[in-house]
């Protein structure tokens, strides 16, 4: 098991204590309800999608934030990590029935599997980026300071931070869960490659083909996921589920997520303003 440190200024965990100190998980999802929390959106995507990969044109984007026309259909989450106090990943729901999805603009030739019958009920999950100092993510625990609210360790508060085996896309995947019930939502799709094909099938996500694989930088297959479906496949094969959301909700919004910071300072809080004090609001979690 790794044990990394939160601050500098702590060298060893307290062994002598004899009670099992608080802890709560590392990473939290945070929907994006507020200009602000979409602008995080848009330049983690312009970070990985732009400078580090090249899909995109940075010359497109002046304002280093990376955006399509599917952004005004979607529903966006971001993903906060208490242990650096950075943004950690991001990904978009993007709404069948107010638009084309991006899917079906690429693989164009053919219609996908059930959509036309189920545009109403369905969304796509799209522009799933993480940086790369966040994408291998295994089962660990932290232990270290706490930061206050001014994000130094003055206040001495001890915390444990705990992470789950690629947390990170689970969540997300947890957000899509638990807003999809919230709002209906049969059917998921998705167009990804094979690597990412393989960490969705590993956390056991009911992949169906939806149609035939196509070149969009690199080959992509187009699939189909029953949300419903999802969710008892989620709960019954992956202990993880239960032990996250025992601890944490599915997403909370992001303007929920700022008030504490927002309150204080009357003005939006910025990714290295915001801290670990600032997620003890309520969201609904996954059923």
């Amino acid at each position: 098991m790794h044990m990394g440190l939160l601050s500098s200024n702590v060298t060893a965990f307290p062994f002598h204590l004899r009670a099992d100190p608080p802890w709560q998980y590392r990473f939290q999802t945070v929907l994006a309800d507020t200009p602000d929390a979409r602008k995080i959106s848009f330049r983690l995507r312009y970070q990985v999608f732009c400078e580090e990969t090249g899909f995109e044109d940075p010359r497109s984007f002046p304002d280093k934030l990376e955006q399509d026309t599917f952004d005004g259909a979607s529903t966006i989450f971001v993903l906060w990590d208490h242990l650096t106090s950075r943004w950690a990943g991001t990904m978009r729901l993007v709404d069948a029935n107010k638009t084309a999805l991006p899917s079906e603009t690429i693989c164009w030739r053919t219609p996908l599997l059930g959509l036309d019958q189920a545009r109403s009920e369905a969304v796509e999950f799209s522009r799933l980026c993480v940086p790369p100092e966040f994408r291998r993510i295994h089962s660990a625990t932290h232990f270290g300071d706490a930061r206050n609210d001014n994000n130094t360790t003055k206040s001495r508060s001890f915390r444990v931070l705990k992470q789950e085996d690629d947390e990170i896309v689970l969540r997300l995947i947890l957000a899509l869960v638990g807003w999809g019930q919230e709002n209906e939502i049969r059917y998921c799709y998705y167009l990804i490659n094979a690597a990412l094909a393989r960490v969705l099938k590993r956390l056991h996500v009911p992949l169906v083909t939806a149609g035939a694989q196509v070149e969009h930088r690199g080959k992509r297959k187009p699939y189909r996921t029953d949300v419903k479906q999802l969710a008892r496949d989620l709960t019954e094969n992956l202990p993880q589920v239960a032990r996250i959301l025992g601890r944490s909700k599915a997403y909370i919004p992001y303007s929920e997520f700022a008030k504490p910071k927002l309150a204080r300072t009357a003005s939006a809080p910025t990714q290295d303003s915001l801290t670990a004090n600032e997620t003890r609001q309520r969201a609904p979690r996954i059923a």
